[in-house]
């Protein structure tokens, strides 16, 4: 009985001890970060924590380890962290902001915030998307607070600065001898894929296909087809109290379908999934459903498009493009949700379902199977929100240090975090001890 309590009390020791190390690491790890200034090119974290983001930035194109660890807790928790990335996963690379349907037609505009950055997209007199800082270049007030149709000009409410909607200042009242000619709204290099509206911060932006070439050797042809929403039934909002990064994690994987979705897993069962990873400086990762069925009533009528072939027929594929696009491709409809993150904790999943058939999107008779279908995706995704939930509390325990990989089917959700983890340790450097 002595020696049972003695290692009882023993193990209660150790896993004191084990707590206060882990959170004398997070509070070093929010201190060095905070203390250099998470907005610069390089923030510091503690020798261990820097190493072990080395060793999995290096573990890139590899298979997963049985005890490789994944990104640390404080990677899903940390406002600092959560600053770091806007430079991490924007400088250089394109991510998404919305979709073309936001702003259908000239003078619509609509506001935007990407990790805190205020973008606005404006559909212009000459029927081209583009994307500006939504800020005054008077005095950085926001220009546009909600989504609405402009007539013509883009107006700050501060002092009535006008410009066009191609970004020139064309106005500014009582500003004797301003020379309006020589101010234009901060533009940012925007491009589409599909329906889809993307943006790059770099001066130099790369055209999207070379930034992404594995992505479009295997998806290019979708940005060929026509894409048609039903404005009924094609686009809703989810909100998640979890980190952006588990979405995309969570949709890069399979091995949760029988517990979690076993309606769906009924109709696309795990094991008739594949990974879907490329090696090389991949800008995606997957799975791949080699049986795709839904259900009669969400399906029936829709017209499949003959450009994809007979490969695509009963088949589904769901590739996260970095870093927060997750697609599904289809031969008969293309669902994008695409992940807005609003804090450490908060993340917005605006979902589309765009039909690659124009009755399919129009048709009456076709209305309630689109009302099914909307629905059968919007089910999906909810499932899933409970478990982002879920796994965004778990970081917040010591007990857990970024998780495990199972080589069978975490193989594409490790590529994530690899990925995640070069972005990361591209833009900091280990504190000195």
């Amino acid at each position: 009985m002595q020696e049972t309590r003695f290692a009882q009390e023993h193990y209660k020791t150790l896993q004191n001890s084990a707590k206060l190390c882990h959170q004398r690491e997070l509070m070093t790890m929010e201190t060095d970060i905070k203390k250099n200034g998470a907005t610069e090119a390089n923030s510091l974290l503690s020798p261990s924590s820097y190493q072990s983001l080395e060793a999995l930035a290096n573990a890139a194109g590899s298979e997963p380890a049985s005890l490789q660890r994944g990104l640390d807790n404080w990677h899903y928790t940390s406002q600092a962290c959560f600053e770091l990335e806007r430079k991490a996963m924007l400088e250089d690379g394109w991510a998404a902001i919305g979709f073309v349907d936001d702003v259908p037609e000239p003078g619509c505009v609509h506001p935007v915030s990407l990790w805190g950055l205020p973008l606005v997209m404006v559909h212009d007199q000459h029927h081209r998307i583009r994307v500006f800082h939504n800020v005054c270049r008077h005095r950085g007030h926001i220009l546009v607070e909600a989504r609405e149709k402009k007539q013509g000009l883009l107006v700050c409410p501060y002092h009535n600065w006008s410009y066009a909607l191609d970004g020139r200042l064309v106005r500014a009242p009582y500003a004797e001898d301003f020379p309006c000619e020589s101010v234009t709204l901060a533009e940012v290099s925007s491009t589409c894929f599909g329906r889809l509206v993307l943006v790059c911060l770099s001066e130099s932006a790369p055209k999207l296909k070379e930034s992404i070439p594995d992505f479009y050797e295997r998806y290019g042809m979708f940005d060929q087809l026509e894409w048609h929403a039903d404005t009924e039934t094609s686009f809703f909002e989810l909100h998640a109290h979890a980190n952006w990064k588990l979405a995309a994690e969570n949709h890069a994987e399979s091995y949760h379908l029988p517990f979690i979705h076993p309606d769906l897993n009924a109709r696309s069962p795990m094991e008739r999934h594949e990974h879907l990873r490329t090696r090389n400086n991949p800008s995606f990762c997957g799975q791949i459903s080699a049986q795709f069925e839904l259900s009669g009533a969400a399906r029936a009528g829709f017209g499949a498009t003959e450009a994809l072939g007979a490969h695509w027929h009963a088949r589904g594929e769901y590739p996260v493009l970095f870093p927060n696009v997750l697609w599904g491709f289809h031969n008969d409809q293309v669902v994008v949700t695409l992940l807005v993150p609003l804090s450490p904790s908060e993340t917005l999943e605006r979902v589309a379902v765009w039909y690659l058939d124009k009755p399919s999107a129009h048709d009456a008779p076709l209305s309630a199977a689109r009302r099914h279908n909307a629905e059968l995706w919007r089910g999906v995704f909810n499932e899933d929100i409970s478990a982002l939930e879920a796994m965004q509390r778990g970081r917040h325990s010591w007990g857990f240090d970024g998780g495990r990989f199972v080589a069978n089917h975490d193989g594409p959700s490790f590529d994530f975090h690899c990925w995640a983890a070069t972005r990361y340790h591209a833009r900091m450097s280990p504190a000195q001890s």
